[in-house]
């Protein structure tokens, strides 16, 4: 068991359905929706979301000490936007 393992979770699939009821309501992005459903700071939020779905944040400043793998996706790729 992990130190995660121990932290309750503060958002759940009912939340995540009901925020996503909302943003489809008012055009506003699911996390502006979670934000204010759950009064919840940014970060925070983001830690949990993580949680919920198994990921690993990587803050800025660790982001920037980690080396490209330009080797498995090229630049010009990882610079396009969806």
């Amino acid at each position: 068991m992990t130190a995660r393992d121990h932290i309750e979770p503060l958002l759940d699939a009912a939340l995540l359905a009901r925020a996503r009821a909302a943003a489809a309501a008012t055009q506003r992005h699911l996390v502006v929706e979670l934000e204010a459903l759950t009064g919840i700071e940014p970060r925070q939020l983001l830690q949990a979301l993580a949680q919920l779905l198994d990921m690993r944040v990587i803050e800025t400043a660790d982001m920037l000490t980690l080396q490209p793998a330009f080797d498995r996706v090229p630049l010009s790729r990882a610079m396009q936007r969806r």
